[in-house]
């Protein structure tokens, strides 16, 4: 199997906004200056009637960067914050890992939250594009079989129809779309052909609820699974 890229890593942490919160209070307008002017966010919130809400809105950012002395800057393509925690999307979770770190450290330092003290919980979402040795359904006789059973039913011409996508959930339904930070776990183990590309390259869009490196270990498991 040949690693083509690193689409992307989500760190997700989720805490108890009642151990969390700073003594004093939740100054909305000053979070939101602080995140945009740390991390440079070309795209910011507007936090409109949230001001009178008791408990944080969610807050997406939009690119932007960590900039950290001595080393190359991290590009952070989303940055979601909520009363319960906050999701962040870079190249990779080692990546959105080292953002997640500093972001904890900035409230906890400068806005008197108490993240690091709290019992808050680590989750992963990752997707990256690979290439197998060969198509899934050269891998998997089974999926060549039914690959041959709907070609011949529906079109009579053999090799018509090719496997473009596997799910695995434990969940009946996956959300289409987040709207809030436990939404994440629910999201399906996906193996889909890369759009664009030629069945012959075997180049195949994974995700799943893991880390980008435990990602790759799995799917270089079922590349070596015996037929």
């Amino acid at each position: 199997m040949k690693l083509i890229s690193w689409d992307q890593g989500i760190t997700i942490i989720r805490y108890s906004q009642d151990e969390v919160a700073p003594d004093n209070g939740v100054a909305y307008q000053n979070l939101l200056n602080t995140l945009s002017a740390t991390y440079m966010f070309a795209g910011i919130p507007s936090l409109g009637p949230a001001l009178s809400q008791p408990f944080l809105p969610v807050l997406p950012f939009q690119a932007g960067q960590l900039v950290v002395k001595s080393e190359p800057p991290i590009a952070i393509a989303h940055m979601v914050v909520a009363a319960n925690g906050v999701a962040v999307t870079c190249k990779t979770t080692d990546l959105a890992n080292k953002v997640v770190t500093h972001y904890i450290e900035l409230l906890d330092s400068q806005l008197g939250f108490k993240i690091a003290s709290s019992k808050y919980r680590t989750t992963y979402v990752s997707s990256i594009v690979v290439e197998f040795s060969k198509g899934l359904d050269q891998l998997i006789p089974f999926l060549a079989f039914v690959e041959n059973v709907i070609a011949d039913t529906i079109s009579g011409a053999p090799g018509s129809y090719k496997l473009k996508r596997l799910a695995f959930g434990y969940s009946e339904q996956s959300p289409p779309v987040i709207t809030s930070l436990d939404d994440y776990d629910k999201l399906d183990c996906v193996i889909e052909r890369r759009v664009g590309e030629p069945l012959s390259s075997n180049r195949y869009f994974c995700s799943a609820t893991l880390t980008s490196e435990e990602l790759m270990k799995l799917l270089q498991k079922i590349e070596g699974a015996p037929a």
